[in-house]
Formats: structure tokens, C-alpha cells, sequence
């Protein structure tokens, strides 16, 4: 599954702002992993349902399988008798895949309380005072249930259900905006993702590690590692209060995250491991509530990290196992050399 990202964070915007408690936080772009990782598969067969919704999805959703592919991944759109005619034949690869997708869209309705002024006349004159009344408010709902299964033996993989609704007037016009907005989300859950987040550290009474947020806030988290990293290491560091060594370890534990994932180099995830210890030890000297956020939002990341991971051996292997071996290998002690023709 190709990307156009090797790292899982793709991005560090260099701004620091104040929070509250004495925290600072640093903007951060994420890759995240698709929902649906069907491009693992070199040849899949995208197969609709009979509901009018559905053609709409599933011819999207083919469409930009095959626009975007670039490894090879061949897409083709079938229905159910044509998915079990090929099935039949064996047309299938080992390596095959199946995504059907049943797009249900109901219109309702649920009861409302209104507002309303209503104005009495007598013969006194007249009054308008506001009464409520109840109305039928019409809902549209829409669903697409994605299964994914193994083309030749239809063995269930994954199922993804995504739900749309919208509540109005007009009826025809919400059909259409739950109906795209399905799509969307169809076509976004086959790819991988972005997402922001904000990387926390906390401010410490120390000219060295001061100056080491100032390098995170001009976006040179490598730069307030070697700081920090010198801190930690001089002896007088362990005479300083559990609490602002904590403090100090945190930012730490945030500066080699961060170092990490700028650096783009293959031992990224041994690095975020080393980053996640220091943070909780800077959690078991010192309890606060921004370390266990971090800790949480790094094993997220790092779960991240290990499907994508995943993902790409899976692909691996899957294309390869679509290839094979053009020509089966000689067995063991012929030789190269074709023999002589006879004149």
C-alpha cells in the first residue's frame, strides 16, 4: 500500500501556545491509518446492490480504487451474478478481494415541539400568546455497510458501517447532501488519513530548558533534545524537587518524540518507545494529568505506527503472491544450457 508518507507524523508546525496550568503545545499533523485497507489486495472486485444509492457508492468508490492506484491494483465492478459467474470459473488470484457495499437511505420522521404565537381576539380585544405544538420534523437516514471477503472462498474479513443523517424541510435536497456525504466517507475510509493534534509540554523555572522550548516553538525539536538530554545528565539534576525533575523528564520524553518523527530515519519506532519510558517515569516521579495525556496520545500514535506497518506487509505479501513465478524454476540438478537441436 503505497504512501506518500514513511513516517506516521508528517508535519510539526513550529507554534507554541500558552494552556492552562503552565502547559504549552505544539501543532502536529498525523498520518493515521485507512479504516478499510482494501488496497492491500492487487485485484479486487467492488460488487453493489440492487438499491439505487447503491450504484452511485460503489461506481465512486471503484472509481477511485482504479484513478489512484499505483501498484497495480486492478478494480472491477460487478454485481452479485457476476461476481458468482467469475467465482465459478476460477478467475479469481490467490490474492483477491471482494467489497460489497449496501447503502440503505430511509426517510422518517420524529416528533418536534414548536413555538408558535397565537393570537386570541374577543370582545375586548386581542391577545397573542405563544402555545406549543408538536410537528412530524422529517429525518433522512443513510447507511452503507462495506464487507470485505476473500474473492474465491467469500470468507467474511472486515465490515465497516458508516451513517449519515440530516434533519429539515426539504426531503428530496437532504437525500442528496446523506447520499454524498456517504460517498465521502466511503472513499476517504480506503485511504490513509491525516489528522491534527497538539504535543503538550510544560514550562519549568530554568533558563536551559526554556531556551529548549524556544527551539521546539522555532521548530527544532533536535535541538532542544541535545539540550535537555544535557540537563538530565549533570549531577545536580538529582537534587532538584521530584516535581520540577518530573516537569523537566516530560519535556524530555515530548522532545524525543518529537526529534523522532522529524527525522525521518528507520529507527523511528525504536525512538518513540525510548520517548513513551521517559514520559512515564516522569508519570511515576510526578503525577500529572498532561503526562498520562501524552502517554495515552503516544501508544495511539504508536498503534498507529504498527498498523500501517502491518498494512504494507500485508500488500507485500498479497502482491507478490499475485505474480508468482512467470516460468516454475528448474528442479534441482538440470542446468541452464538448453540442449543441442538435432540437424
Amino acid at each position: 500500500m503505497a504512501s506518500k508518507h514513511s513516517d506516521v507524523v508528517v508535519g510539526i508546525v513550529a507554534l507554541l501556545t500558552c494552556g492552562c496550568g503552565g502547559s504549552l503545545q505544539v501543532r502536529a499533523t498525523v498520518e493515521t491509518p485507512p479504516e478499510l485497507p482494501i488496497r492491500v489486495f492487487p485485484e479486487v472486485a467492488v460488487v453493489h446492490g440492487t438499491a439505487p444509492e447503491d450504484f452511485d457508492v460503489a461506481d465512486a468508490l471503484a472509481h477511485h480504487l482504479s484513478a489512484s492506484s499505483q501498484d497495480g491494483l486492478r478494480v472491477e465492478r460487478v454485481d452479485e451474478d457476476g461476481l458468482e459467474r467469475r467465482r465459478g470459473s476460477g478467475a479469481f488470484g490467490p490474492a483477491s478481494a471482494v467489497i460489497r457495499v449496501d447503502t440503505h437511505v430511509v426517510e422518517t420522521a420524529r416528533p418536534t415541539f414548536f413555538s408558535r404565537p397565537d393570537t386570541v381576539c374577543t370582545t375586548w380585544g386581542c391577545n397573542t400568546v405563544r402555545r406549543s405544538v408538536v410537528e412530524d420534523l422529517p429525518v433522512v437516514v443513510g447507511r452503507v455497510m462495506l464487507r470485505v471477503s476473500e474473492a474465491r472462498t467469500d470468507r467474511l474479513l472486515q465490515e465497516l458501517t458508516i451513517e449519515e443523517r440530516e434533519e429539515g424541510s426539504d426531503t428530496l435536497a437532504m437525500r442528496m447532501r446523506v447520499v454524498d456525504r456517504l460517498r465521502r466517507r466511503v472513499i476517504g475510509a480506503v485511504d490513509p488519513g491525516e489528522r491534527q493534534l497538539d504535543v503538550e509540554l510544560v514550562d519549568v523555572d530554568d533558563a536551559e530548558v526554556r531556551a529548549a522550548l524556544q527551539a521546539v516553538r522555532e521548530g527544532h525539536p533536535r535541538e532542544a533534545l541535545a539540550t535537555l538530554e544535557r540537563v538530565v545528565s549533570r549531577r545536580s539534576f538529582e537534587q532538584r524537587s521530584e516535581e520540577q525533575r518530573a516537569r523537566v523528564m516530560f519535556d524530555l520524553g515530548q522532545a524525543r518524540r518529537l526529534a523522532a518523527r522529524a527525522s525521518g530515519e528507520p529507527d523511528v519506532d525504536s525512538r518513540l518507545e525510548v520517548a513513551e519510558r521517559t514520559i512515564r517515569d516522569a508519570l511515576m516521579l510526578h503525577p500529572e494529568a498532561t503526562f498520562a495525556r501524552a502517554l495515552t496520545q503516544l501508544r495511539e500514535e504508536r498503534t498507529a505506527r504498527e498498523r500501517m506497518r502491518a498494512h504494507r506487509a500485508a500488500a507485500s505479501h498479497n502482491f507478490a503472491l499475485d505474480r508468482g513465478p512467470a516460468v516454475p524454476p528448474a528442479p534441482p540438478g538440470y542446468t541452464a544450457i538448453a540442449p543441442a537441436r538435432p540437424r
